[in-house]
């Protein structure tokens, strides 16, 4: 047995199937099939049951948590060495979407480079599956995302609940209801119905981004169909249509203190309506691999994020919490 061998195995683990771990892997269906045989030959145990279905066996799972660790302290020790060689700091990966990224690191890095001034930092992003699959198979050391995190044997750390404000353009109220404007306002942030606006214009996040899910669950529990006439990668583009009066969209919560300007002046082209349906709530986290040891700093960038998100948290106002209930604290 061999660290070849023991990877080969962890491959075909992972992708549950013969033919897509030799192609992952770069060899022929028939020369994997051979080493995985001879691994079983060597330790005298069957790893995987062949029907019904092709699954691991108690061994074979024993095996593969044992192949991870030992894989990864040898990746760890010969980086290690390179470092030691170059003289090189330790990089350290961490994934996160574009859009938290954005809202996230211009607080966060500065505390953390105070302590680290030689710390160098890889941001991996993408949309949620591929981050989480950047973690899985650990291209990333931690991962900012929203629970629950589809990755197994991983560690969720929570930052903070979020919710979703509905941004309505004042040009969208006025065009539909007129002299009604204060009305419905105040209807609104008494309970925030789509059906005051189910023939009117949405801009959207494009489809299996979070919240264009959370959005579609809650619109069909409203019992509306959203006329959605923009689809869009970018929660700040969308913000800026709904300024110029285009559309209804959503908005996360944490994303609001950084547009003071939109958020909180009486001249802003938008109202702001907080959902206050439950189901529309998120816990924000940060995750790892339970198994995996993470490096000073990785454990100090994960305090730095807790300590960075309960000011973000500490920051609403006074005002907003009396009128919009917050519920951003864990």
């Amino acid at each position: 047995m061999n660290f070849v061998t023991l990877y080969y195995f962890t491959v075909v683990v992972e992708e549950q199937n013969i033919t897509r771990a030799a192609k992952r892997l770069h060899v022929t269906q028939q020369a994997l099939s051979k080493s995985i045989a001879r691994l079983e030959d060597e330790l005298e145990v069957s790893l995987f049951e062949r029907k019904p279905s092709f699954s691991l066996t108690y061994a074979g799972l024993r095996l593969y948590e044992t192949a991870r660790q030992i894989t990864y302290t040898k990746d760890r020790f010969i980086s290690e060495l390179s470092d030691i060689k170059s003289a090189r700091t330790e990089v350290l990966k961490v994934g996160m979407s574009q859009a938290r990224s954005e809202m996230l690191l211009p607080m966060l890095l500065p505390h953390f480079l105070k302590t680290h001034p030689d710390s160098q930092i890889m941001l991996v992003q993408g949309v949620r599956k591929y981050i989480e699959d950047s973690l899985h198979y650990d291209d990333v050391d931690i991962l900012f995302s929203f629970s629950p995190v589809m990755v197994n044997d991983i560690e969720e750390i929570p930052l903070l609940k979020e919710r979703f404000f509905l941004i309505v353009p004042k040009k969208v109220i006025s065009d539909k209801y007129g002299s009604r404007y204060d009305e419905i306002v105040t209807l609104m942030k008494e309970d925030t119905k789509l059906s005051l606006f189910k023939d009117a214009p949405f801009l959207m996040m494009n489809k299996n981004n979070r919240s264009r899910i959370i959005f579609e669950n809650y619109s069909i529990r409203q019992g509306v169909t959203p006329r959605i006439v923009v689809e869009a990668e970018s929660l700040s583009a969308l913000l800026r249509l709904a300024c110029a009066g285009v559309g209804i969209t959503i908005y996360p919560e944490t994303f609001t203190t950084i547009h003071d300007h939109l958020f909180r002046s009486k001249d802003s082209p938008i109202e702001v309506f907080p959902i206050r349906d439950k189901d529309t709530y998120g816990t924000f986290v940060v995750a790892h691999k339970k198994w995996k040891q993470l490096s000073i700093e990785a454990s100090d960038f994960i305090e730095t994020a807790i300590q960075c998100t309960k000011e973000l948290a500490a920051s609403i106002t006074d005002e907003q919490e009396a009128n919009y209930e917050n519920s951003w604290n864990l």
